[in-house]
């Protein structure tokens, strides 16, 4: 079953087309970038174009007066949004025994595809409301 189900969704990808899949998730990046940039609590950290438009479906921000963790904690509570948190890359340290995560750490949402402009919307709105 794992691989009718892997064949059947490269099917779907091949149908669709890799172009327009790659388009749709930069369209949508470049929804939330804009929206966000008009946030004056929240801060980009994505690296963006000469056009400030993303490079890729992964938009990576910060909220004034707020730690990853408890951006996290209030996106997933309420609107059941999947994010996740990432350390600052001049932060982050790793040794043998464990990863040092320092507070301050930064929200990364992932885009694909088949989100839609009304999500990104209620992930724009669910920000401002922090």
């Amino acid at each position: 079953s794992l691989f009718a189900g892997f064949g059947e969704a490269i099917g779907l990808l091949q149908e669709i087309g890799l172009e327009q899949i790659q388009r749709r998730i930069l369209d949508l990046s470049a929804q939330m970038v804009r929206s966000l940039a008009s946030l004056s609590q929240v801060h980009l950290h994505s690296p963006l174009d000469d056009r400030g438009l993303p490079f890729s479906g992964l938009v990576t921000f910060s909220v004034k007066g707020m730690g990853g963790d408890n951006v996290l904690a209030e996106l997933l509570e309420r609107e059941k949004i999947i994010v996740r948190t990432v350390p600052q890359p001049e932060t982050f340290r790793y040794s043998l025994e464990e990863a040092i995560r320092p507070a301050g750490e930064r929200v990364r949402a992932s885009i694909n595809f088949f989100n839609t402009e009304e999500e990104i919307d209620r992930f724009v709105n669910r920000v401002r409301q922090l």
